[in-house]
C-alpha cells in the first residue's frame, strides 16, 4: 500500500500540492530560515517557489501573519534568488 505525500497549501495562491512541489519557510530560534528538507523545527509556512507567490506574499505580508513575526525585505530577496538559481 502506497502512503500519500503530505499535502500543503501555499500560503499565497492557496493551492494544494506536495511538499516536495513547495518551500517551507520557518521561524526557528526568531530566525526566519528556508528549510529546505522540511525537518526544521518551529512555526512553518508553504511557498510555491515561483516569484508571483513570494511577491504576493511580500504584498501581503502573509508570511508575517503565518509565522507572527517581521519579515525583512532582505530576506524576499533571499528567497528570490534561491528560486532564480534553481
Amino acid at each position: 500500500m502506497d502512503i500519500p505525500a503530505s499535502v500543503n497549501k501555499c500560503i499565497a495562491c492557496k493551492k494544494r500540492k506536495s511538499e516536495q512541489e513547495l518551500m517551507r519557510v520557518v521561524k526557528n530560534k526568531n530566525q526566519i530560515l528556508v528549510d529546505p528538507r522540511g525537518d526544521l523545527p518551529g512555526r512553518g509556512a508553504y511557498l510555491c517557489p515561483d516569484e508571483l507567490c513570494v511577491n504576493k506574499a511580500r504584498e501581503n505580508k502573509l508570511l508575517k501573519k503565518e509565522l507572527k513575526t517581521d519579515i525583512p525585505d532582505d530576506f524576499y530577496a533571499e528567497i528570490l534568488e534561491k528560486i532564480g538559481s534553481e
